[in-house]
């Protein structure tokens, strides 16, 4: 299969672009770094080098793997380097520099990093969407040359740089299970966690497998803990790639909306859902797209869940009724 990456042409139409801006009143911000590299090298002894690359350069991008603490909602997640905007950044692009300097100890302004530009502010949210947390802003930097790291270990577990490409191919999708009743017992009754865990079952989500390299600490790490890139930083390269990739971003970039692992609620969910599906389909690549898919997409997942509630006591009252029949 060909993935057509075209980082010239992907870097000059995100250059042009406006990104939409988030004006819903959050105050917390945050910033990432989409870093792409060069290799072999390239040569900035002229200023517009960038527009020089040669098109059999392979880019790279630089992912980190988050350090295991029990405090992080994020704790060992794959992720971009960043973090929360501070009191003293002068804006939302110092904060993904400063945080890119602290977390792997590459300073972007020495290494004589091009700003491309930016993707499209998202909010963040948690409880399936019905908790704002923040805002986002993803930057997209290319840098002349692969950098080594100088990691923080009490922020970053590993790093590593992943040929760009290596996120098209469909050998590394995968998909990772959730555990979602902590998120619908918040709704409810927190005492009800268990029953739900139990009765729900997992949601399965889109995901890509990433293979660490064998020097690497990530390849030390039992199977369940390997990294695998889904959840906000997966929704950043699907939009990521409209711009580098785009005749195969949809067919190849294979992300699609969480599912039920039972199967009741799995096929209430396609019901319901079918006709919101096909409208955000239609839409692609607006900005943003698979975040608000998904966002959008979780009233569907709560209404399957008290249709499927309903479908099971009906079908446990009739079976009940049947077996008091049969006994008599």
């Amino acid at each position: 299969m060909n993935f057509d990456l075209d980082l010239l042409t992907g870097l000059q139409i995100l250059g042009q672009k406006t990104p939409a801006s988030v004006t819903n009143g959050l105050k917390k911000r945050a910033s990432v770094a989409v870093i792409l590299a060069t290799d072999p090298p390239q040569t900035t002894s002229t200023p517009n080098w960038i527009h020089r690359i040669p098109s059999s350069v392979t880019p790279h991008v630089l992912l980190i793997q988050r350090s295991f603490r029990e405090t992080d909602r994020w704790s060992g997640h794959v992720a971009l380097p960043g973090g929360v905007r501070e009191v003293d950044d002068k804006s939302d692009v110092h904060t993904a520099i400063r945080e890119t300097r602290e977390e792997v100890g590459i300073d972007l302004c020495e290494q004589g990093a091009y700003l491309a530009g930016s993707l499209d502010e998202r909010v963040i949210s948690s409880n399936w969407g019905s908790t704002p947390l923040l805002v986002l802003s993803s930057f997209v930097f290319v840098l002349p040359k692969l950098c080594e790291f100088r990691l923080d270990e009490t922020e970053v577990f590993s790093a590593q740089w992943i040929h760009l490409s290596d996120l098209l191919r469909p050998t590394f999708f995968t998909r990772i299970k959730v555990d979602p009743s902590r998120a619908i017992a918040s709704h409810t009754l927190p005492s009800l966690e268990p029953f739900l865990q139990f009765f729900v079952g997992k949601l399965y989500y889109s995901a890509i497998r990433l293979e660490p390299h064998i020097d690497s600490p990530a390849s030390q790490l039992p199977v369940d803990k390997r990294p695998l890139l889904w959840g906000i930083t997966h929704s950043i390269f699907v939009d990521l790639f409209v711009y580098f990739s785009p005749s195969s971003a949809k067919s190849c970039i294979i992300w699609t909306l969480p599912y039920f692992q039972q199967y009741d609620f799995r096929v209430i969910t396609n019901i319901i859902s079918w006709k919101y599906k096909r409208n955000m389909s239609s839409k692609y690549p607006q900005g943003n797209w698979a975040l608000k898919t998904l966002q959008g997409y979780y009233k569907y997942l709560k209404l399957a869940l008290i249709i499927g509630f309903l479908f099971r006591i009906i079908v446990c009252c009739f079976l009940l009724f049947k077996l008091l029949q049969h006994l008599k």
